[in-house]
Formats: structure tokens, sequence, C-alpha cells
């Protein structure tokens, strides 16, 4: 599932994530705050296994989970646990970096994680095997699309579609890269519908600034827009 895309937009950053789900999966709970681990997070909960795959908190980590890591791979039966619900544990972690450094994810499904934590941007990744980890420019737009649904033909299209947009516009707006996700693939956007019964169900967006987190969430099944304020704390976490 998902396209995930990073922009920088003077001082804030924007995050957006399209959901490409399954139509059979349950719909997902619209985002609010929840408290975990003595941390305020917001986050929309996936309806099935209670996990997420966007969230963020009170301290300004962000983390954005994208189903694969390089390559696709052959789905098993009997994981031990949803990787929504390992974005829940590291989102709600006080050092993060730290947490997915030494979390045990033996017989968990491969993925992606896009982390932005105090103030830089990783790519960090589980292939079934090994941890994988990429400190990459804040400065520069990225795009992820998932291993499971996108050929490197597809990747390099989106890739494009985003270049396109942040470089040959004078002005680049949160909105603007919202329409980009939401406009159909057939036409140069993100959002797909496809024979396989794989689609865009959802689009997610947190845009950081020094003092809040703005989440905008549109379910395009139930054709639903929700938007959520998270404000942040000044002072960095510190060890209990």
């Amino acid at each position: 599932m998902c396209t995930v895309s990073f922009v920088r937009i003077e001082d804030t950053y924007v995050f957006t994530s399209n959901r490409d789900e399954h139509q059979s999966r349950p719909s997902a709970f619209l985002p609010i705050i929840e408290r975990k681990n003595s941390v305020n997070l917001l986050f929309p909960k996936d309806g099935e296994a209670g996990g997420t795959w966007f969230a963020s908190n009170e301290f300004g980590t962000v983390c954005v989970l994208l189903n694969g890591a390089f390559t696709n791979y052959t789905r098993k039966t009997g994981y031990k646990k949803s990787r929504g619900l390992i974005v829940l544990d590291i989102i709600s972690s006080r050092f993060p970096i730290t947490a997915i450094d030494t979390m045990d994810l033996t017989n968990i499904a491969p993925f992606t994680l896009v982390l932005f934590h105090e103030n830089e941007l990783y790519d960090m990744r589980w292939d079934g095997r090994g941890k994988h980890k990429k400190r990459l420019s804040k400065d520069i737009p990225h795009l992820w699309s998932s291993a499971t649904l996108y050929n490197l033909e597809e990747k390099h299209s989106r890739q494009f579609a985003l270049q396109n947009l942040t470089q040959n516009n004078d002005k680049v707006t949160p909105k603007g890269i919202f329409e980009l996700h939401k406009k159909d693939h057939n036409l140069g956007g993100f959002r797909i519908d496809r024979p396989t019964g794989h689609r865009t169900v959802s689009i997610s967006q947190a845009f950081l600034d020094n003092n809040q987190i703005v989440m905008n969430y549109s379910d395009l099944t139930e054709e639903v827009n929700h938007s959520e304020r998270l404000s942040l704390k000044k002072e960095k976490l510190q060890p209990l």
C-alpha cells in the first residue's frame, strides 16, 4: 500500500500519503489524538488491526509506513505482529531511532518507514532479513511508492510528476500536493482504482512547523474529510 511524498515549503514540512488497499479491507477511523507511553499521538487508526500507517507525535516526529522494502515479496501467514502496530510502538517511543535499531523484527513482514525526527529525515527499511537506514536531505522533495503495488516504471513516473509540480510552480502549497495525490493516475496523478480491487481508499497529509502539526484526512470511500491539530512541545524528549 501507499505512495508517500515529502516536500519542504520554506519552514514547513509536508508529508502526504495515499493509502492503497484492497476494497475488502475495513475502513479506517478518522485521525484523533491518543496518548500512548505518556506521549500524545495523532493518527488515523486501521479498522482491522488497530495500528496505523501515518502518525505524528507532540514532539514533531512523523512516521509513515509503506508495505515492502526494495522489491515485492510473497506474503506468508502467521506474522507475529501487524506493521501498523509497530508504527505506534515507534512513534510513541522516547527515542524512535533507537527503538527501530533495537527492535526484533523477526517474523515481521517487510516494510519501509519514512521517519522525520528532530529535524532529520530518514528512510528505514526491513527486508525480512536485515535493517537498512539512510538519512536523506530534507531540502529536496522525495517520493516513495510501495514495492508491493508499483513497478519501477510507475515509480519513476510518479517521481517525475512530483518533480514537475515542485520545480515548475512559483508557489507550491500543501493543497497543491494533496491534489496531485488525489488526481487519477491515468491523468498524471497518484490515485488508483485497479481491476484487482486495489484502490486509493484515503489520503492523509500532515504539515509540520515550529508550533503544530496539522493533519488533513480524506476518506475517498466514504467521501468524508477531516482535519485535526496537535500542538507541539518545545522541549526535546528526555530519558525516563
